[in-house]
C-alpha cells in the first residue's frame, strides 16, 4: 500500500510537472520571438534581455540534476555578456569621440604609438587643457603640430611627440603621468604648465580609475555626456563669443540608455578594482599646504627627479603669459631651476611667454585656449626651441 501510495505520489508529481512543460516551452518561444522582433528594430539592449529572460523556462525544462550546471553555466555567460556589453559600448565611444576630444585606450590623445622604433626618438608632452588642445580637433593641438615641425625634411631622426595633457591637470600631476606612461620608453619630457597651477590643484584624472591603474586600459564612459553622446556632431564646434558648443541631431534612446547601463557597469567594475589597485591616489585637498609658489615648484621638482632617475630629459616650458602673477610664477621656476639642477643639460627652460597674443581671438578664442593657428604658433615657437637642444642628446 505504501508502495503504492508513494508510486502515485511521485506520478503525480512527475505529471505535474508533465503539465508544465508545455506552458514552459510557449513561453520561451515567446520570449525568443520578442527578442528578434527587437532585435529587428534596433532595440538590441531589449532584445539581449528578452534572451537571458528565456533562459528561465529553458532551465526549467531541464531534469533537475542538470539544473544546478545549467544555472552555473547561464550566470557565468550573463556576466561575461555584461562585461563585453561594457567593454564594447567604451570601445565605440572611444572611436567616435578620438579626433574631437577624447583619447585613446591608453588614456592619451592621438593615434597609439606602439612599441619604440629603432631611431624613433620619443617626446611625451604632459599639461592642461592648452596642451590637451581643448577647442580643436586631435589633429590640430601643440603636440601634433610640433611632431610636424621636428619632422621636416631635413631632420637626423624621426621624432613622435606624444600628447599625454589632461584638462584641468596641472604639475601634482605630472610624477603620476611619467610613471604610468614609462612603458612609452620615452626619451625626454616636455612640462608645458602654468595657467592651472595660478592655484591649488592636486587633479590627477587617470588616478581616478582603478582600471587604469590596474590594468593600463582607460574607460572614456565616465567623461562622455551620456544623454547627448549621439547628438554632436563636433565636440571643438565654437560659437561666435568663443565658447565651445555642442551641435544636437536626431539622436537613439535607446543607445543613449545603453551607454548609461555601460557606465553603471564601469562604475561597479571601478569599486571592485579599488580593492586591487597597488596605488594611493594621492593625498587629500586638506592634506596639504598651499604657501605662494612651494606646492607648485615642489611637484615639479618631482617630476624631474624621477625623470632624471631614468636618464631622461626634461624641457620644462612656461604657457604664453596672460598676467603679471604668471610672470612671477614663472620667475619662482626659472630660480628653482638654477638652484636645484644648475648646469645639468638634462633639465632645460623653455618660455612661451609671447608666442601667441592671448587677446586676438584668431589665436585664443576665449582669452585662454588657442585655436588651431594659436597652437601652431606655439609649436613653431617650441620646435625652434626644442631642435638644437634635441640634436645634443644622445
Amino acid at each position: 500500500m505504501g508502495a503504492g501510495t508513494g508510486g502515485w505520489g511521485r506520478g503525480a508529481k512527475g505529471s505535474a510537472r508533465g503539465a508544465w512543460r508545455p506552458a514552459l516551452t510557449i513561453a520561451a518561444v515567446v520570449l525568443l520571438g520578442a527578442a528578434l522582433f527587437y532585435a529587428a528594430r534596433g532595440r538590441w539592449l531589449v532584445a539581449c534581455a528578452l534572451v537571458l529572460a528565456a533562459l528561465v523556462p529553458i532551465g526549467a525544462r531541464l531534469p533537475r540534476g542538470r539544473r544546478g550546471w545549467f544555472a552555473v553555466a547561464a550566470i557565468v555567460m550573463a556576466i561575461g555578456a555584461t562585461l563585453v556589453f561594457a567593454l564594447g559600448v567604451d570601445l565605440y565611444l572611444h572611436h567616435r569621440f578620438a579626433d574631437t576630444g577624447g583619447y585613446n585606450i591608453w588614456g592619451y590623445r592621438g593615434r597609439s604609438v606602439g612599441d619604440k622604433q629603432p631611431g624613433e626618438r620619443r617626446l611625451v608632452l604632459l599639461g592642461g587643457s592648452v596642451g590637451f588642445g581643448y577647442g580643436v580637433r586631435a589633429a590640430e593641438t601643440i603636440p601634433y603640430y610640433l611632431e610636424q615641425r621636428l619632422n621636416q625634411p631635413a631632420a637626423s631622426r624621426r621624432t613622435t611627440v606624444v600628447n599625454l595633457a589632461w584638462n584641468s591637470e596641472g604639475a601634482y600631476s605630472f610624477p603620476f603621468t611619467l610613471r604610468d606612461y614609462d612603458w612609452l620608453d620615452y626619451d625626454a619630457a616636455i612640462l608645458y604648465s602654468g595657467y592651472n597651477d595660478l592655484f591649488f590643484n592636486n587633479q590627477s584624472f587617470r588616478r581616478e580609475s582603478a582600471v587604469f591603474r590596474v590594468t593600463g586600459y582607460l574607460p572614456i564612459l565616465p567623461i562622455i555626456p551620456l544623454r547627448g553622446w549621439l547628438h554632436l556632431e563636433n565636440l571643438s564646434d565654437t560659437s561666435r563669443e568663443g565658447r565651445v558648443v555642442f551641435h544636437g541631431t536626431a539622436g537613439d534612446r535607446y543607445a543613449a540608455d545603453a551607454a548609461e547601463m555601460a557606465l553603471r557597469i564601469q562604475h561597479a567594475l571601478e569599486r571592485q578594482l579599488q580593492a586591487m589597485s597597488p596605488d594611493e591616489k594621492g593625498p587629500k585637498r586638506d592634506a596639504i599646504r598651499f604657501e605662494h609658489w612651494e606646492y607648485y615648484l615642489g611637484s615639479l621638482q618631482r617630476a624631474i627627479d624621477y625623470a632624471l632617475e631614468r636618464h631622461k630629459t626634461v624641457f620644462v616650458v612656461s604657457e604664453p603669459f596672460k598676467n603679471e602673477v604668471q610672470t612671477d610664477q614663472q620667475r619662482a621656476v626659472r630660480q628653482m631651476l638654477a638652484q636645484r639642477y644648475p648646469g645639468n643639460p638634462r633639465v632645460r627652460y623653455l618660455s612661451m611667454e609671447t608666442a601667441v597674443d592671448l587677446s586676438d581671438r584668431t589665436l585664443c578664442y576665449d582669452g585662454l585656449h588657442l585655436t588651431a593657428e594659436g597652437n601652431a604658433r606655439v609649436a613653431d615657437r617650441l620646435a625652434a626651441g626644442l631642435a638644437p637642444l634635441l640634436a645634443q642628446m644622445p
